[in-house]
């Protein structure tokens, strides 16, 4: 049995998750401009990718805390090869989350990975909690 996402409208967008509009919250509280779903790239041969988020300083994709698909993976860490600019997934929510951080490696073709978090931004936890809290109703293009 499959288990669909809800899609949920807010701020314009309309996500295919709730867990992808929370941290559009967490953006806005934070006051960090997004971008949602603006471009999909090819990023190898037959190979489509379009991740969830472009913020100033690079790509976002968002999965469920224990997303075990690889495939995200690999075509985050080509997407930042070709293209030269930072990446992140995270996997949970904005207060329960874990990352990996993508950087490209300015010395040779590819990247390098890390694990990381935002806790660490100021007014994060304010901001995480918010998301969590956020209400979306059906058809609302607002946060309660």
């Amino acid at each position: 049995m499959t288990i669909k996402a809800i899609t949920t409208k807010y701020n314009g967008y309309k996500f295919r998750s709730r867990l992808e509009a929370r941290w559009a919250v967490f953006f806005d509280k934070l006051g960090i401009d997004y971008e949602y779903e603006i471009e999909g790239y090819e990023v190898a041969t037959g190979v489509w990718y379009l991740p969830d988020f472009h913020i100033e300083d690079g790509w976002i994709e968002v999965k469920p805390k224990n997303d075990t698909d690889i495939k995200a993976t690999e075509k985050m860490g080509l997407l930042v090869a070709g293209l030269q600019e930072p990446g992140v997934i995270v996997y949970g929510d904005p207060i329960d989350h874990h990352a990996i951080l993508f950087l490209p490696h300015f010395l040779k073709p590819g990247y390098v990975r890390h694990l990381a978090n935002f806790n660490n931004l100021i007014n994060s936890h304010d901001a995480a909690l918010t998301a969590r809290q956020a209400r979306f109703e059906h058809g609302a293009n607002h946060a309660k």
